[in-house]
């Protein structure tokens, strides 16, 4: 079982080796989190972007709330997406994957559940009992089902159908960039 919570460190003034040092800690954080050979689960409650991308997406349960905000904005400014995006992105179905990391569109609550981002959708107001039971109940031997099953008893039923399925995978089905824009 793993859990993580970062902060956002106070704003520095480094310089751009100290900066480029920062991100591949950051990288090579992001894959020692995605290759841990355990259990690893996802709170998703908020914006869910950058740094947050990179420790939640590799985790085999994710859970999303009202809250949740997904997007891969580095691609609105041109830059190519990091934390792993093109593994995982290129794994969601109907060319959803390719939208988002084109477009940097982002999805809110239940469209992450509905698109394969997250697995479950719990409440809000639900969450922090969630939480209380995962903290309470899971070890180092508790199986992935065990885990599951308790996510189970708050999660709400989510329709699997993107509402914009279709359109994206008609427009984004060309295996050129070219032909896609």
């Amino acid at each position: 079982f793993f859990f993580l919570m970062i902060r956002r460190p106070p704003r520095s003034t480094q310089s751009r080796s100290s900066a480029a040092s920062d991100v591949y800690k950051r990288q090579t954080l992001d894959y020692s989190i995605a290759t841990l050979n355990t259990t690893k689960i996802a709170l998703m409650d908020g914006i869910v972007m950058g740094g947050g991308v990179g420790v939640s997406v590799h985790s085999e349960i994710r859970v999303a709330t009202e809250n949740s905000v997904f997007a891969m904005p580095e691609s609105r400014i041109g830059l190519f997406t990091d934390v792993g995006g093109g593994y995982f992105l290129s794994r969601l179905r109907n060319n959803i994957g390719l939208y988002l990391g084109l477009t940097g569109a982002r999805l809110r609550g239940k469209e992450l559940v509905q698109v394969g981002v997250a697995n479950y959708f719990v409440k809000k107001d639900n969450l922090q009992e969630l939480e209380n039971q995962l903290v309470s109940q899971v070890n180092d031997n508790t199986t992935q089902d065990h885990i599951v099953s308790i996510i189970s008893k708050y999660t709400e039923k989510v329709e699997q159908k993107y509402q914009r399925e279709e359109v994206i995978n008609e427009l984004f089905e060309s295996n050129s960039l070219a032909d896609i824009y």
